[in-house]
């Protein structure tokens, strides 16, 4: 039972953050003047001490929030596999690669049905060869890549060309710009490699020495100037925050431009880039989120029925199943007006025909789910 509440907490707290309360603990207590605002006629009872989502954002806690700690975290396999392929230009191509490259990553530590807890993501021997392997395969492609590379090297000034390379895919790498330090970091890393080899391979050798970095495996935060007992997160790592939680993945440049103009300062700016990301198709990554928890991403392996047993069930339930989920939660995200009741207690599913029949519901027709009443 212990497992089940800590895992609906996690729930809560992601739930809370896309639906606007990233900035707030939400407390479904009362606070001190709540009864000053409870209905006429309430007793205190368990009605008057729900608050709505407008009501938390309005308490004393979100005036002062508690934002906890901001651990060390390594990217998880789901998260490597869209940074990357963000990284080189999202295509068929890239997808196709960015599997091939990933595919024998061993899977990671699961934490109350999560595969993205922060202090399990260790680097094992194995993980460590994989990301070796990885990045091996996709040098061409970074090389090749007129969005890093817009110079074309001089002999004798090949530096002045892998600098623009280095500061342009560094960034996106980093996602951020690089210190000067880094900067020269990486040119000595060219620079020795130039002199050994040619243009190209002191590129790649550069390349891949990015795509080892911690700095690329991890994100780290180190935060803007202190206020008090608490360190705000810098422009870069707000942008960080938001899109790995949006898109589990690395900044667009709408976000790296926001970042470089301080636009990610107030409420007002994070809820519009927040509000901007999901609606990108790249928000349904966030889907991953909630097939962990419920487990619907294990009911290939989990839900089995022996067909003896139960030979009117139909075999194709599992992908129904999560169908349902994936199409409920979007609906929810995607209205204005959508709220965590709707996401624990809503009246209704949605459902095609063949899983309608499954449910004994009316309404379906067909292949497509639609939304049905499901009392």
């Amino acid at each position: 039972m212990a497992g089940t509440t800590l895992r609906l907490a996690a729930a809560l707290g992601l739930c809370a953050s896309v639906l606007g309360l990233a900035a707030c603990d939400l407390k479904l207590g009362r606070d001190s003047d709540d009864t000053a605002h409870a209905p006429s006629g309430s007793a205190g009872g368990a009605s008057a001490q729900i608050k709505t989502p407008e009501q938390v954002l309005a308490s004393n806690e979100c005036q002062a929030p508690a934002p906890g700690r901001a651990p060390l975290r390594r990217m998880s396999n789901a998260e490597y596999r869209n940074t990357v392929t963000d990284l080189l230009g999202d295509s068929p191509a890239t997808q196709a690669l960015v599997a091939t490259a990933t595919r024998s990553f061993p899977s990671e530590t699961e934490s109350l049905g999560f595969r993205n807890n922060a202090d399990y993501l260790g680097v094992s021997t194995l993980a460590a060869q994989g990301y070796v392997d990885a990045a091996e395969q996709f040098l061409d492609s970074i090389a090749t890549n007129a969005a890093f590379l817009s110079c074309t090297p001089t002999p004798g000034a090949e530096l002045d060309c892998a600098r623009t390379f280095i500061e342009n895919f560094g960034k996106r790498a980093f996602r951020r710009p690089l210190s000067a330090d880094e900067t020269t970091q990486y040119a000595a890393i060219f620079q020795k490699s130039l002199a050994a080899y040619d243009f190209d391979s002191a590129l790649r050798a550069t390349a891949f020495a990015f795509l080892q970095s911690p700095k690329f495996l991890y994100r780290v935060e180190f935060g803007a100037a202190p206020s008090g007992s608490t360190v705000r997160p810098s422009p870069y790592e707000m942008a960080n925050r938001l899109s790995y939680l949006f898109w589990q993945s690395m900044p667009d440049q709408s976000l790296f431009d926001a970042a470089e103009n301080n636009q990610l300062e107030s409420p007002a700016q994070i809820e519009q880039q927040a509000r901007r990301m999901l609606k990108s198709p790249k928000a349904t990554r966030l889907l991953e989120f909630f097939d962990q928890w419920l487990g619907t991403d294990t009911l290939p392996t989990t839900f089995t029925r022996d067909a003896t047993l139960y030979p009117d069930l139909n075999p194709n339930l599992v992908p129904l199943f999560q169908q349902e989920t994936r199409a409920f939660v979007t609906s929810v995200l995607a209205r204005p007006e959508g709220n965590l009741s709707d996401l624990f207690t809503a009246p209704y599913t949605f459902a095609n025909a063949e899983l309608a029949q499954h449910y004994g519901l009316s309404g379906a027709t067909g292949s497509e789910f639609v939304k049905l009443a499901a009392p």
